[in-house]
This record gives structure tokens, sequence and C-alpha cells, in this order.
């Protein structure tokens, strides 16, 4: 057969990988400075689409050529596109179950004890008898709960009172908050979590990790799936597409299992969702549904996989990290596992058996070398790789020996904080995967894992695939999303600006004018409408 210059072009596009014969596009980009992640061919100019998956990547002429009159082209106007990003640490969901209560000053800053007073009483005012009053602080509340507990039972006229740490791993309760939950002097620790007792050994109000956790669950649980909730998904959805974000790994830590299911199944978002099990040991009737294993395919978006466990706390919150040195400003104290060896042990070996991906909230140092040391005891470094154990946050890999260990055993590094060693983590081999843990978008991310004169930066086409590419690792879907190729699914992100070239100070304010979730529109800005 002779070669015209359009048969070359069909015949390049036709031997791409999955492409299928006669396969027509319903999507084209073209014009576009297109990041691919793919390490053999990172950049290009178009892309185009069938159903749900990539058809083609590669010139505006060879794309353009396949078109019919059926083909959709949108024109880039040299914008930036992306694989879409995937959010692998989040916490979302949990039905409302009282009213909040609102300081000037927001966490992470502290509010006074007096500010929060205040705003506890005028929520008060307003609050039907009986109705619980709930309010974000800071970490000074949590780490002085006996007198935030007196201060509140004074400001809130008999209501049951929360105060949530901003960070996630401690409540502090009032007086009617503690009667209205049965809580009294002689209860048991759990595990996985602390009441706080003062010298004489009664309650101060603060209830730390699994403790705190299992009571706003159960709240949240009684309210049970309301349409107030559904209405948050459904705008948490949508903020998340215009971050760029078409993938979200979310815990289940607000609120029993079924219920974040029912939701998210009701919310109906455009976002591809992977709901982690956040269980508790006690078996009772409220978290018994949590335990299992395997994954469950809910909906074509929203899948069921993997199970977490808080096994320390954060420095911020009553200094729990569990560190090798002492606290500063505590000389003797060094933060404190929450769980046993035993414990950790049996999980260790619930993930051996490989039926679901085990992930473990690990901050301080010692935490980090207490669950080294016993992944090593159990199993060789060949049978941890392909489970991918993953540690979230992992601010304790600080040694090349750790980062070295992390590299063998396979494990990922889900939401590496700001201020990690993202060079070395990298150079030594280890998938990170980024999170927003509630907060921390996307672009802030890059930004900080690209900040210039730090020497602990990366390229930004590294940090780029930390966004994508990594998180897809950290759910074993590096198969089918995290980057642009053919038979990939078509979930991308159109930027607001080429991150490649803008400035630093500017790389925060990066969002998405065009997000694409499975080869459809599912977010499109006036400011890409206007082109």
């Amino acid at each position: 057969m002779k070669l015209t210059a359009k048969t070359s072009v069909a015949l390049l596009v036709c031997l791409m990988p999955l492409c299928a014969v006669g396969a027509t596009p319903d999507l084209i980009l073209t014009n576009g400075h297109i990041f691919t992640g793919d390490t053999a061919n990172p950049w290009v100019t178009a892309v185009s689409i069938e159903g749900e998956k990539v058809l083609a990547v590669g010139t505006d002429a060879a794309l353009t050529a396949t078109a019919d009159k059926h083909t959709r082209i949108v024109d880039l106007h040299g914008r930036m596109a992306m694989p879409g990003i995937n959010d692998a640490h989040d916490h979302v969901g949990g039905a409302p179950f009282g009213v909040e209560a609102h300081t000037q000053t927001l966490p992470p800053a502290n509010p006074s004890i007096d500010e929060v007073a205040d705003a506890v009483h005028a929520a008060a005012l307003t609050a039907a008898s009986g109705v619980w009053i709930v309010c974000d602080v800071g970490r000074e509340l949590i780490v002085h709960p006996k007198d935030a507990r007196v201060a509140l039972d004074r400001a809130a006229a008999g209501h049951p009172v929360m105060l949530e740490s901003y960070v996630g791993h401690g409540i502090v309760l009032n007086t009617a908050g503690l009667g209205k939950l049965g809580i009294k002097d002689d209860v048991k620790d759990i595990d996985g979590g602390r009441y706080d007792r003062d010298a004489d050994g009664h309650l101060t109000g603060l209830l730390e990790e699994n403790t705190g956790n299992a009571i706003r669950q159960r709240l949240s649980s009684q309210a049970g799936v309301t349409p107030a909730e559904i209405a948050e998904l459904r705008v948490y959805a949508q903020h998340r597409l215009e971050q760029g974000v078409t993938t979200v790994q979310v815990m289940a830590s607000n609120q029993k299992l079924s219920d974040l299911e029912k939701a998210f199944v009701q919310a109906n978002t455009p976002l591809r969702l992977r709901i982690m099990r956040f269980p508790f040991p006690e078996e009772d009737a409220l978290n018994h549904e949590q335990l299992g294993s395997g994954e469950q395919q809910l909906t074509p978006l929203i899948r069921v996989a993997g199970v977490k466990w808080v096994l320390d706390g954060t420095p911020h919150d009553g200094e729990l990290a569990f560190q090798t040195t002492d606290y500063p400003d505590r000389p003797g104290w060094r933060g404190r596992p929450n769980f046993s060896v035993d414990f950790i042990d049996s999980q260790l070996k619930i993930a051996l058996t490989g039926k679901d991906q085990l992930m473990m909230h690990i901050v301080g140092d010692a935490m980090t070398d207490e669950v080294l040391a016993e992944m090593q005891k159990l199993a060789p470094a060949e049978r941890w790789r392909p489970l991918r154990v993953r540690f979230e946050h992992g601010d304790g890999f600080t040694t090349p020996a750790r980062m070295e260990l992390a590299r063998q055993y396979g494990i990922v590094i889900a939401q590496p904080r700001p201020g990690r060693p993202f060079h070395a983590l990298t150079a030594a081999g280890i998938p990170l995967a980024y999170g927003s843990d509630g907060g921390m978008a996307p672009f802030f991310m890059f930004g900080i894992m690209t900040q210039p004169g730090n020497p602990q930066s990366i390229s930004r086409e590294q940090a780029l695939s930390i966004l994508t590419a990594g998180p897809a690792h950290a759910e074993f879907e590096e198969k089918t999303k995290g980057t642009l190729a053919p038979g990939m699914l078509a979930d991308l992100a159109v930027l607001s600006q080429d991150v490649m070239t803008a400035t630093p100070d500017k790389l925060p304010s990066t969002h998405s004018v065009m997000t694409i979730v499975g080869g459809k529109i599912a977010y499109t800005s006036p400011e890409f409408e206007a082109k």
C-alpha cells in the first residue's frame, strides 16, 4: 500500500495501543499543552476520547484527522491540561447533629476560651432546648480541657457542648455533654482512645482519638442520612471539580460506613470515590458493619476498599505523635501509641492475606519504627511489596535507613504534609500520593513541593505525578487512571494557568477551568467559556 500523508496519519494513530479499528472519537481537545504523565511521551498538544476512555494522544493534525461530523472538538487555546487530580486522603460526610457556634478567630489559629464561650453562648440563645452546640477550635482548648469545660458550663445555658479539634484528634465535652452521653468518671478507656482525667481521677471532658471519634460517629448516626448532608456532598464535589480533582479517596471517619455509602450514592456526584473503612475494635451495634475486608463496587463511580487505623496522634493535639525524643516543652514526654503491639500485629497479619489494603495514620518516628519492626518480623519484603501498605502522612521517615526500609517493603506515603523531605523520599523510590486532608488544595501543595531554594524541592513534573499517578498507585488503579494514554480513563483537568511556567507566588491560585470525568465534561468555568 502506498502511504500518503493522510494514510500515514491514520496508521500512526491506529498503531497506538487499544486503538480500535475504525474508532471515531466523541471528543477531541486540541491546541493544548497537555501533560500525559507517560514518561515515554510526557507532553502532547491533543487528546481524543471515545466513551469514557482516552482513544489517542498526539498532535492536533493526527487526532483531528480521525474526527467525523459527530465529534466535538474543543480548542484549549494553549492552556495546560493534565490527568485528573486524585486526592488520596480526605475526610468528608457526616450528618450535622447540632447548632454550630462560630468564633471570629478560626482554626488553625487558637480562639481563646473567652471567645469560644461567647460564641457558644450566642448559639445557645437561639438553639432549642437540649440541642448540641458544636464548635471547631485550635490546640489551646484541647490541651486545657478542664478550663474549657468550666467556661462552657457557664456559657451554654444547660446545652450539651462539643468542641472539636480542627485536626480531628480530640474533642472536649462540657458537663451537660458528658451527662447526655452517659459518660461518668468510671468509664473505661477503649482500644485506640482515652478519656482524660485530672489528678483526682475525674474526667476533664477531653476525649482523645477513638473515644472522640466514636462519639462523633454515634451522634451523626443518630441523625442518619439527611438532605443537608447530601446537599453538602454536592457542594463538596463541585468544589473539588473546580480544583481539577476527579477522584477522592475518603475515610469513613465521621459516620458509620453504611450511612456514608448511602449519602454518596444519593448525592450522585460526578466524582470518582473510594471509601475507606474506619473501624473501631469494639464490635458493638454501632460499628460492627465497619469491619470486614475486600472491595465492594457500589456504583460505577463509587467503591469501598481498604481499612484505616489511627496508630498515633499528632504533635498538635496534646502532643500525641509517638516520638523517639522528648517534646521540647515537656521533658520526659514522647507521645504514645494508640494501640498495643499485639493489635498492630493482628492488623498486619490480616493485611498479609491480601484481601484488603491496610492504611495506618502514623506520624511519630517511634511509631514508624515500631510498625517497620513488626513488618520485618512477620514477613520478608517480597511478601509486603505487592500489598502497598500505606503510611498516612509518614512524617517519621526522616532518615535514610527508614526510607530504605520503606522502599524495600513497598510502603506508600499518602498525604505527605508540608515540611516533608520530598526530594529525599522520591530519590529513595518511595511512592508519594497527594492528599488534601480536609484543606490542602492541590496547587498549594504543588507550590510547597516545588518551592525554589528548598533543597528538598522536586521538579514540577514530579509534583504533577504526585497529584495524579502517585494516588492512582496508592489505590491499585494505575492501570486505569493517573496518566493520559490510550485505554486509560478520560479524567482530565484543564488549568487556569500553565503551572510549568507560572511564578511560585501564583501557583496556589491555580484551578480548573474545565474538568472531565469519564469522557464527560463535569465542570466548565465562565472564564473558559468566554474563550
